[in-house]
């Protein structure tokens, strides 16, 4: 790959939000597909999932809608030995420790997840799904699949405190995130997201 161009910035790119505002997951063993747009940026325009994840329907993800000020995405590039890998990391604050929410989140516990989050300036990244390293032509099959590395659970001591749980999401790929081009439709009221 040769360097094609540099980058310039505008006022518009200097003013845009932090922080996530959904993070998406379904098992990576229900990817059939996907469509890797390299012709103009570095996305994913489709992803196809297969059904599963107790009915979660084909395309679609659960989502965690996330507290204002709690969610982010963090990638660190390392190079060893001529290879440059990079450590994606999702983290977020689920409020109010509830059976319920202890439930779901048991359930990510050994998952191999592919995550969709999206930011509060509307911009999709797919963590989990990677062109490079990815070992199989099977998506379903893929290594760099991502995972729950961390979860930390706690009620506070004081009673202003807030009481929750903190998520760490982790994958280990050959490439940085991949923006989703295609549609990523929140559909809060009943906790999915509908990829088209």
């Amino acid at each position: 790959m040769a360097i094609e161009s540099g980058l310039t910035i505008t006022a518009a790119d200097i003013e845009r939000r932090g922080g996530l505002q959904f993070v998406s997951v379904a098992s990576s063993t229900r990817v059939t597909a996907a469509t890797a747009d390299d012709s103009d940026d570095h996305a994913y325009s489709a992803i196809t999932l297969g059904d599963g994840d107790n009915s979660a329907g084909a395309n679609t993800m659960w989502i965690y809608e996330l507290k204002n000020g709690s969610g982010s995405l963090s990638v660190t590039g390392t190079k060893e030995n001529g290879t440059m890998m990079f450590e994606q990391t999702i983290s977020f604050y689920v409020p109010n420790i509830s059976s319920a929410h202890l439930r779901q989140l048991e359930n990510l516990q050994h998952e191999p997840l592919v995550c969709v989050v999206q930011d509060f300036n509307g911009a999709d990244y797919v963590v989990g799904l990677s062109e490079t390293y990815k070992n199989e032509d099977v998506y379903a099959r893929n290594q760099t699949y991502a995972t729950m590395t961390g979860l930390e659970v706690s009620t506070g001591a004081a009673q202003g405190d807030e009481t929750g749980c903190t998520v760490t999401i982790t994958c280990m790929a050959g490439e940085l995130p991949r923006s989703f081009s295609g549609t990523s439709t929140m559909d809060t009221a009943a906790g999915k997201n509908v990829l088209s």
